[in-house]
Parts: C-alpha cells; sequence; structure tokens
C-alpha cells in the first residue's frame, strides 16, 4: 500500500512539473534535438558530437521520428520524454532502494544482537520516496532539457547492482549487467567515462575475494568497453585521435582557466590559450557581428559542437582558478547538503537516530556495510567539485549517500525505538514534502490555468509565438537568419521552431561576455547601423531578428513580429 502511494505521488507531482514547464527549453535542449535531426537524416559526420553525448538525442531522435510533432508540441514532446525518464528513474531507484532494505538481512547479519533493529521497510519507502522527489523535482528538475534525469537512472540501477553482487559476489550476470549499465551511463553523459572506472572498484570492493573479484570486473570492464566502442571508434574517425569526450576539457578551460568569450566566438584570447582551428568569422568589428554559416547546417551553431568551434583552446592548470572553483564547490555542496531544507532536515533526521542509538558511532560505522557503493558518489563529487557543479550534476549521488548512510543506524528493539524512528520519520517526511508541495503549486496553477481557461497559444508558447508569426511573415523552414540578441539562449529557442538557422549575430549570451555589442548597434549612428546590416545581408541572410528593441530605435525597416518583444528586418 505504501509503495503505491509512493509510484502515485512520485507521477502525480511529476506530472504536475513536466506540464508547467512543457515549452520550456534551454540551449543544450536545442542543441539535443538538432543532433537527433541529424541521427535520423544519417548525417553522420555531423551526428558524432565529441560534446554532447548520443543517447539523449537517440530517445529525442526515436520520439520525433515516431510522433512527427507539429512546431507547437515539439518542447511539449521532449517533455513527456523527461517525464518518462523520471518514472523509469523512480523504477531504477526503487530497485536500488530494496537492495538497501535486502543488505540489511545479509547472511553474514546472523549473528547481530537479536535485541537490535534497524530502519523498518516502511521507513526505508518513506525517506527513499522523499529523497527521490528532492532528487527529481528540485535537483535535477522536470524542466531542464538535459540528460541528467537519465544518467541518474541508470546511477541508481548501477548502485543497486553493486549491492546485488555483494549479497551474491559468486554471479556472473550482475556483474554483466553492470558492465551494460555503465556503458550506456557513458552514452549518456560523458563524466560517466572515468566515473564507470569507480563503479568497478566499488564492484571488487563488493565481491570482497581477491581472486574470484579479479575475473569478474574484468568481464565487467569488457562489456562496459564493449558497449562504448562504437562511440569511441566514431568519435575518433570524427576528430582524428582518440577521446572520449572534449566537454570536460572544455569546461576546465572556460570555468577555470576563463578565457575571453568563453564558450563562444574564442579567437586565441588570451595569449597562450591556444590557436583557434576553425573559429567563428568575425565580419563587423565594433560592435562585434560573428558569422557562422558554414560547415553546420543546424538551428545555432557555435553551441551545436563547441568542440569544433574550440578546437586548439588549451586548458591550463591555474592555482587562482582553480582555488575559486573549488571554494564554489564547496559552497554549493554546503547548500545542497546543509543550507537546503530537505538537506538540513535529512541530516537533522540521522544525526537524531545516531545520537540515540547506543555507542552510536562504534555501531553506526560498523553497520553500514555498504561503503563500496559511497566510493562512486565521493568520485562524482570530487570530479565536478574540481571544474563545475550544479545540483542536477549531484542528484543522484546525494541521494544515494544519504541512503547508505542511514543503512547503518541500528537502536534496540524496544517501544521507545519504535517510536523514536517513527517520529524522526514522520517529522522528515512531513517537512520534506511541505517543501516540495510548495516549489509544485506554482506548476499545479499554470498546469490547471492552461486547462481550464483553453487558449495555450497566446501566453503559455512564446517560442512559438515568435516562430509562427515570422512564419506569417514571409520566414520559411530553412531559411538563414541573422540575430541581434543573444543566440546562445533566446534566439535559438523560437529558431529551432521555425525550422531556420542562425548564420551570424551580435551578442553571445553567456554570463562572461557583457551586453555591450547590443547596446552598441542600437545606439550607433545611423551609418554604422547601416554598415552592420549590409555585413548581415553578406552573409545571405534573408533577415535579421532582435528581441527586446530599445524604445525608439528600431527605424526604418524594421516590423514587430505579431504580438511578442521580437522584430524583424528583411535583406531581401
Amino acid at each position: 500500500m505504501l509503495r503505491a502511494a509512493s509510484w502515485l505521488v512520485v507521477i502525480v507531482l511529476g506530472v504536475l512539473h513536466a506540464s508547467a514547464g512543457r515549452q520550456e527549453i534551454q540551449p543544450d535542449g536545442v542543441s539535443y534535438l538538432d543532433v537527433a535531426d541529424k541521427y535520423l537524416a544519417a548525417d553522420w559526420h555531423w551526428a558524432i558530437n565529441a560534446y554532447w553525448s548520443p543517447l539523449y538525442s537517440w530517445l529525442l531522435g526515436l520520439a520525433l521520428a515516431v510522433a512527427r510533432p507539429t512546431p507547437y508540441w515539439e518542447y511539449p514532446l521532449v517533455h513527456f520524454v523527461n517525464f518518462v525518464m523520471y518514472v523509469c528513474a523512480f523504477g531504477c531507484f526503487e530497485f536500488f532502494l530494496r537492495e538497501v532494505v535486502r543488505s540489511q538481512s545479509d547472511p553474514d547479519r546472523a549473528a547481530r544482537d537479536p535485541g537490535e533493529m534497524w530502519l523498518p521497510t516502511w521507513a526505508w519507502q518513506v525517506v527513499g520516496c522523499v529523497l527521490f522527489l528532492w532528487c527529481g523535482l528540485l535537483l535535477i528538475t522536470l524542466s531542464s532539457v538535459t540528460p541528467d534525469m537519465c544518467v541518474a537512472a541508470l546511477v541508481f540501477l548501477a548502485a543497486g547492482l553493486l549491492l546485488r553482487i555483494r549479497r551474491n559476489p559468486q554471479g556472473w550476470v550482475q556483474v554483466v549487467a553492470l558492465g551494460v549499465v555503465l556503458g550506456f551511463a557513458y552514452l549518456a553523459k560523458a563524466v560517466m567515462f572515468p566515473l564507470a572506472w569507480v563503479f568497478l572498484l566499488g564492484c571488487m570492493f563488493s565481491i570482497g575475494n581477491a581472486r574470484m573479484a579479479l575475473p569478474r570486473v574484468l568481464v565487467g570492464a569488457s562489456v562496459f568497453l564493449i558497449v562504448c566502442a562504437p562511440f569511441l571508434w566514431a568519435l575518433h574517425e570524427v576528430k582524428g585521435r582518440w577521446t572520449f569526450g572534449d566537454s570536460g576539457q572544455l569546461a576546465y578551460a572556460w570555468l577555470v582557466d576563463e578565457p575571453e568569450s568563453a564558450y563562444l566566438h574564442w579567437h586565441g584570447r588570451p595569449p597562450g590559450s591556444g590557436i583557434p582551428v576553425h573559429p567563428t568569422a568575425q565580419i563587423f568589428e565594433d560592435p562585434a557581428v560573428y558569422e557562422f554559416k558554414e560547415p553546420q547546417r543546424v538551428t545555432y551553431a557555435p553551441w551545436y559542437d563547441p568542440s569544433y568551434w574550440n578546437e586548439g583552446l588549451i586548458a591550463r592548470f591555474d592555482a587562482r582558478g582553480q582555488a575559486k572553483v573549488l571554494g564554489r564547490a564547496a559552497l554549493r555542496y554546503y547548500a545542497v547538503f546543509i543550507n537546503s531544507p530537505i538537506g538540513m532536515a535529512t541530516l537533522v533526521s540521522f544525526l537524531v537516530l545516531l545520537l540515540y542509538s547506543d555507542r552510536y558511532i562504534s555501531r553506526w560505522m560498523t553497520g553500514v556495510r555498504a561503503w563500496n557503493v559511497l566510493l562512486p558518489p565521493i568520485g562524482a563529487l570530487c570530479l565536478y567539485a574540481v571544474v563545475h557543479v550544479e545540483t542536477r550534476y549531484i542528484g543522484p549521488f546525494v541521494v544515494i549517500t544519504w541512503l547508505v548512510l542511514l543503512s547503518g543506524i541500528r537502536l534496540q528493539k524496544d517501544m521507545a525505538a519504535t517510536r523514536i524512528v517513527s517520529s524522526v520519520v514522520g517529522a522528515m517526511a512531513a517537512a520534506c514534502m511541505v517543501v516540495i508541495i510548495a516549489k509544485s503549486i506554482a506548476p499545479a496553477y499554470w498546469t490547471l490555468h492552461d486547462v481550464f481557461r483553453g487558449s495555450e497559444e497566446e501566453a503559455a508558447a512564446p517560442y512559438w509565438r515568435v516562430a509562427d508569426a515570422l512564419g506569417r511573415m514571409g520566414v520559411r523552414p530553412g531559411d538563414q537568419v541573422g540575430f541581434i540578441g543573444y543566440g546562445f539562449a533566446a534566439g535559438s529557442f523560437w529558431a529551432r521552431l521555425a525550422k531556420v538557422q542562425i548564420i551570424a549575430e551580435i551578442g553571445t549570451g553567456t554570463e562572461f561576455v557583457p551586453k555591450s555589442d547590443v547596446d552598441k548597434f542600437w545606439h550607433a549612428p545611423d551609418d554604422v547601423r547601416r554598415q552592420v546590416i549590409d555585413a548581415f545581408a553578406m552573409t545571405g541572410a534573408k533577415a535579421v531578428v532582435a528581441n527586446q528593441v530599445p524604445f525608439g530605435h528600431g527605424g526604418p525597416g524594421w516590423r514587430r513580429v505579431g504580438n511578442t518583444d521580437h522584430f524583424v528586418y528583411f535583406l531581401r
């Protein structure tokens, strides 16, 4: 009954969050959709991408091929895929949670004190459900169009397999399954390639006996490499070098070294950061206008494959930059584990149960039999801390850490202990659910508001409104346009739905580059603005689109796009 209630709560809240964010998209999501298009078109050279891992694009491509949505329904379909991944992630999490509960009754615990008790099954179900909701709805979120929910599902599955291997170290099937799961986890996100070896190390500790463990771990590693091999070979053929992905190297160069124009339009500055192999072309100096018509015919090329446009960028160790990144990571971990309401509730609950047990420290340390399962979370937290931490990256590892730590709680088997467990778990669940429900009020309101209003086109789909209005003004799928604004974000969102290619822009839309170039354009003399428009025209663009034009600066030729805040200037 409690398990069924958990599934009901998870699904209902998931539907509300997914529905409320159904028209949201991020730059990463546009790139994953464009990669999916390349796979569907069998354009293998540009489909194989050293920055974006393929599994999420495969799932999106499958959904696009089956549903064939209109532009209005494309983003909702993506969020439906995310919701399905969320439900699958809960199924994988339940597998892990059951293995945690089963590990409490291992044969080697037969000699334990018959007067002691562990957390009961109902408590695990309640705590697990709450922590999963925290992870799925608040840390990863269903509005984020990224593969992180898929990664979470595979991480939970791999952690559960580690526990099952510990219960049955003689088996081979679980080790083979672990290799397959880790292989797909790498195809979901490149960071899982190094982390897979940490999982395999945990597998060795799960088996315990070195003579028994070595052949099994070698088999698991071989299966992992077999699953990875086709994509690794494809990357080698495209890039001309061996790599499991360039996202980590680029992230380190951007976030630790912080070159000028981080993320986009890197032209070799500052000196010593490397020599660009094929940078975007700067076609106007002040304000800066960049052109990127070739060779990638996608929605927004600079973010379609950053490893191509940043080829030659050197990631160097910088002590000051590294210290800053580690400091930011420490603050983020503090915010998640301690300073967030759910993190604090979990920590307080754990400490209360720990302090209530006799000989609490020694009893707890001997009670945690799944220390090996902590190796992957520790490895992930350390790896992300070196480069960049976001809650969506660490969500599943945070949950696994807490559940493993809670697995060591042992109390005296009496009525007082039963009451303390009921009180602590009940209070934790109530406090956490208050936070989760509070965070779900807005999604629930907007979902019900749209359902009863019955007219979503005017307000609920802002990017579709721009794309639809441009279509009615003569911009056709396949056209090439310029953009004055921030193509990295807002520009690519409507361009994807309009099926047009942004081939030139002013502005980059990153937190590291000021908006001064866009402002310079709108406040420049008429002759300078004319020269900039001519530069856009020379790229072959059909029109130039701009968003948030300052009042009174549009000038002749600029037409409002429907009733949106976008304007268009037709070049031909």
